[in-house]
């Protein structure tokens, strides 16, 4: 079958021809993706033409009459010189999918009207009572130039409640059997009516109806009121009899031209357009999560292990969710990206320092070319070790830590010996201060680290990075709670960790011989520095990084021998001091 284009049915939909518009809610209904671009060009065609209709919604039990009452109104409606169309909502299968769709058959005399037009729809198991695409329907007729729109929802109960947030007033059929004061109270569908309506209101049960229209009348006083220009009206009606059909229209006339005037109207709608957009992204994404490859491969043993009892759905569900974000992570338009940070610079840069080396370039140059070799070094160690297991316990990040020392070390053992070799000084100018000597090498390193401290307190303590890793130190989970990145927090750690090494050994390699292992010996000095400090002050862990130097310079002079040991002991009672301040939760004991 011809699928006809979004201009041909745009041009249809302009002229009156029905079956231009029946079609383009056919493809509104569609789940094809073809038809999904063409509905979507089709509506953004049309918008302009829309919003003139009155819009209400007509909900309530099975049984209490809605085609009947339907049937009337619309009739009365159609008397009054308005096109009325109707959108009837069908309950779908949940074995099946299939739909009946009668409401067309159960209202004859108004499908003989050429003024009326009326559209059956599956619900689809969409909750609300409505059908997914009902609003886009509903759209495409007010488009066409139907200036009242009905939908009828599939008349579930108190559940019900979607189609009030797509249409103007919203109208709850109720029986007269059903009217006592504690029903009318329930939260639910009954606080969203604008428009309480007892059928059936004739015959032996007319005195019913009466008794239930007070009882609801007294019960919508109970409810804080949706508009401040209307109040929750209830009224009697037979639709079988045609009396009462009257009243409703006037209700919703003055309904409509209360709340229009008030600008509660443009208020409602424009929120009920937002709604329809986080709905319609909350339907897609779901869609997306269902049909991804990566998902289907894996949702069969987690539904299997779910069903047995050994998963629970919440983590199944997340891990679902997590598989289909990393695929949509690696995206294939930044393969270009990657392919320049991680194969073209760093070929470039070997090849540049390649090129250079025999050159003798200058201080400046050869710094630069340290600080870009070893940066990037950060980040890829924690790509590559550390960010597959970001959620792992401490312990077991402190032993693949080791790991990726020793594989270092071994690395800088192959490539730079085991002499060990000093670097030129920025400057060979000493100072004499009294009794002391002091070079101008050491002036770059005292003036550096104060600078370096200043930075990284500023860094820590006035920018959001800063503050972020600083709360993934303290509570790694709280921090993932409020939205701060595991990822993010550990690149931007294993980069500045990088960046102060490769600075530490670019101030110090001119003062003493620096050996493939010294970076793990100043590193762990480090750590010690951090326990002294608590992990958290950083003025204390600075306070600590100095003691640990002044501890290890003494010990080169009087003990060279044993200064490691010596640095390193001093971490046991700093650790039994601070074990014994800290409160100690004790496991309870099973009864």
């Amino acid at each position: 079958m011809h699928d006809p284009g979004a201009s041909e049915l745009v041009d249809g939909i302009r002229d009156g021809d029905r079956r231009a518009l029946a079609r383009a809610i056919t493809i509104a209904e569609s789940t094809r993706p073809d038809h999904r671009l063409i509905a979507d060009e089709v509506l953004d065609a049309l918008m302009p033409a829309t919003g003139s209709a009155v819009r209400v919604g007509v909900s309530g039990p099975p049984g209490v009459g809605k085609s009947t009452f339907i049937e009337a109104f619309g009739v009365h409606v159609l008397d009054e010189g308005h096109r009325l169309a109707v959108l009837a909502i069908d309950p779908s299968s949940r074995r099946s999918g299939g739909s009946i769709l009668g409401d067309k058959t159960r209202m004859t005399e108004l499908a003989r009207r050429d003024e009326a037009f009326i559209r059956p729809s599956p619900g689809g198991g969409h909750l609300g009572g409505v059908a997914r695409r009902t609003r886009e329907a509903m759209l495409l007729c007010e488009a066409f130039g139907f200036d009242v729109v009905l939908v009828e929802t599939i008349g579930v109960g108190q559940s019900e409640v979607a189609v009030a947030d797509m249409v103007d007033l919203f109208c709850l059929l109720v029986s007269p059997g059903g009217g006592d004061e504690l029903q009318g109270i329930k939260r639910g569908i009954t606080e969203l009516a604008d428009l309480v309506v007892v059928n059936k209101a004739d015959g032996d049960l007319a005195p019913a109806a009466s008794r239930a229209r007070a009882d609801y009348t007294n019960a919508v006083h109970l409810i804080r009121p949706k508009w401040h220009s209307w109040s929750t009206e209830v009224l009697t009606c037979s639709a079988l009899e045609h009396i009462g059909i009257a009243e409703i229209w006037q209700a919703i006339e003055r309904f409509h031209a209360a709340v229009a005037e008030s600008g509660e109207l443009a208020e409602a709608r424009a929120g009920q357009a937002v709604a329809a957009m986080w709905s319609e992204v909350h339907d897609s994404l779901l869609d997306r999560l269902r049909s991804d490859p990566a998902v289907r491969a894996r949702l069969g043993d987690l539904e299997g292990r779910v069903a047995r009892g050994s998963l629970a759905p919440t983590k199944a569900a997340r891990m679902l969710l997590d598989g289909f974000v990393a695929v949509r992570e690696r995206k294939p338009h930044r393969l270009p990206r990657i392919l320049l940070a991680n194969l073209v610079f760093p070929l470039a840069l070997v090849g540049l320092t390649g090129w250079l080396a025999p050159q003798k370039p200058a201080l400046w140059i050869q710094v630069a070319l340290a600080l870009a070799l070893v940066v990037p070094l950060g980040p890829m160690l924690y790509r590559l070790a550390f960010q597959p297991l970001q959620n792992a316990s401490v312990l077991v990040l402190l032993i693949v830590a080791v790991a990726v020392h020793f594989a270092l070390t071994g690395l800088g053992l192959v490539f730079f010996g085991a002499e060990g070799s000093r670097t030129p000084a920025f400057s060979d100018a000493r100072f004499n201060v009294g009794a002391m000597t002091v070079s101008g090498q050491s002036l770059f390193v005292i003036g550096a680290s104060v600078a370096l401290i200043v930075a990284l307190y500023l860094f820590f303590e006035k920018t959001v990075y800063g503050k972020s890793l600083r709360a993934t130190a303290v509570n790694r989970l709280g921090a993932r709670l409020v939205g701060i990145s595991a990822t993010l927090a550990g690149r931007l750690t294993f980069t500045l960790a990088a960046a102060i090494g490769a600075v530490s050994g670019i101030l110090v390699a001119p003062i003493t011989t620096i050996y493939y292992d010294s970076g793990f010996l100043v590193g762990l000095k480090g750590f010690v520095a951090a326990i002294i400090g608590g992990l958290v002050s950083y003025p204390l862990a600075a306070l600590g990084a100095l003691l640990v130097g002044l501890l290890e310079s003494f010990s080169s002079f009087w003990a060279s021998a044993f200064k490691e040991v010596i640095v390193f002991t001093l971490i046991i009672p700093v650790l039994l001091w601070r074990s014994l301040r800290t409160h100690h939760l004790e496991a309870e004991e099973d009864e």
